[in-house]
């Protein structure tokens, strides 16, 4: 196996992994929560039952969108993280 393949995970690989899914996570799920507020408004209309004149979908999608999209984010980084830390372990304990 290749020797470039078994970087240490360092303080700094970490906080870019992290840094990077989270981001990623929140503008697709924005991403997706503006298409849904956009083209199937009534969807945020039934799922919080309100007929408000004053509820905008689009600013609900977005908003769900970014925090389920940042969440999922925190949640793919860590394990990202822990199986390259396994990997470097594991490369590491073979020779």
């Amino acid at each position: 196996m290749a020797r470039f393949l078994n970087k240490p995970m360092t303080l700094g690989r970490a906080f870019g992994v992290l840094a990077g899914t989270i981001v990623l996570g929140g503008v697709v799920g924005g991403a997706l929560g503006w298409g849904i507020g956009t083209y199937t408004p009534e969807y945020y209309r039934r799922v919080f039952r309100t007929e408000s004149p004053g509820f905008n979908p689009v600013e609900m999608g977005i908003a769900l969108g970014v925090t389920e999209g940042v969440f999922v984010g925190l949640v793919v980084g860590l394990v990202v993280i822990g199986i390259l830390t396994w990997q470097h372990v594991r490369l590491a304990n073979r020779t």
